[in-house]
């Protein structure tokens, strides 16, 4: 009862801060509300001015969109007409600071700003503001968004940029796990992923479909980084080539093999006759099959420590 947040906003608009702090206050709600976790119980948003319960419930909305995985949507609920265009731009830059991901194309739309080369600068203030302004001349553009991507990776790029390999490629030596932000175009690229997945071996999981079935590619990543292998397509999880490779040196690596390699029978009983823990990542069924039991522990009887544990 003692908390009035409408006279707390009061106060904080009294002074030539008012803008940085109504920011503060607004992104503090933001932040509650989009990402979960800690949120103000409903009695208390009673005691909040109708525009910041307006803006809690846009956040909501936005939230179940993100929750949801409907980048489409939620761009299009940013964009609707029954959200005012000061709200808009509100939402958008609390948006840019927490999830620039969906953020960025969504200013592009709004901003007036598609097909144009640019770095957003990000701010604690409603005005966009760019580390590279669009609209200049690309010959004198293109070192300076490289420069400027050095500071802050691919995060506030514009798509030109991401879909630009010249620009994109460095960066991505630079910051592998910005290859979740670059084209789609890009994330089938060999160069690009290879540069990534090369640094961060999982880093395979954003790149393409194609590419997840790649030999080189994906050996490059589990060369990296051994779990990668579980972004692997479907076919190079059940390689049994690979599969034997992979294992050699450490037979737990067997894990991220596919289900059809952990239900192959005559297989799992070859591997368990060499390393009895191969029988802990068999297959359930197989696991529960009492004539794979006997044949496994006949094959090896150390099976029987995995069977006790």
């Amino acid at each position: 009862n003692q908390w009035n947040f409408n006279l707390l906003a009061q106060r904080l608009n009294n002074d030539f801060s008012a803008e940085a702090d109504r920011f503060a206050l607004q992104h503090c709600l933001f932040s509650m509300f989009y990402k979960g976790g800690w949120k103000i119980t409903p009695g208390c948003c009673q005691l909040l001015s109708n525009h910041h319960q307006q803006f809690i419930n846009h956040v909501q909305r936005l939230e179940k969109c993100k929750q949801e995985k409907q980048e489409d949507n939620l761009r299009e609920m940013l964009m609707c007409d029954e959200i005012a265009e000061n709200t808009r731009r509100e939402l958008l830059h609390h948006l840019l600071l927490i999830d620039p991901d969906y953020a960025t194309p969504a200013a592009e739309l709004m901003y007036g700003l598609e097909n144009q080369y640019f770095v957003i600068k990000p701010t604690y203030r409603y005005n966009l503001e760019f580390e590279v302004p669009p609209g200049q001349p690309l010959s004198d553009h293109k070192q300076k968004v490289k420069n400027a991507l050095q500071k802050h990776g691919l995060k506030y790029a514009s798509q030109q940029v991401r879909n630009d390999k010249y620009v994109v490629l460095p960066i991505i030596k630079e910051h592998p796990k910005d290859l979740k932000y670059v084209s789609k175009a890009l994330k089938n690229d060999k160069d690009v992923v290879r540069a990534a997945v090369t640094q961060k071996g999982e880093e395979l999981e954003r790149a393409s479909p194609e590419l997840q079935n790649d030999d080189d590619i994906v050996m490059a990543a589990v060369a990296k980084e051994p779990s990668s292998l579980m972004y692997a397509s479907e076919r190079l999880r059940s390689d049994k080539d690979m599969i034997n490779m992979f294992i050699a040196d450490n037979i737990n690596h067997l894990f991220y093999a596919s289900e059809k390699i952990l239900n192959d029978r005559d297989y799992l009983l070859d591997l368990i006759k060499h390393d009895h823990r191969a029988f802990i990542y068999a297959s359930r069924k197989l696991k529960t099959d009492n004539t794979f039991i006997s044949s496994a522990t006949l094959r090896n009887p150390k099976v029987r420590q995995c069977i006790r544990s």
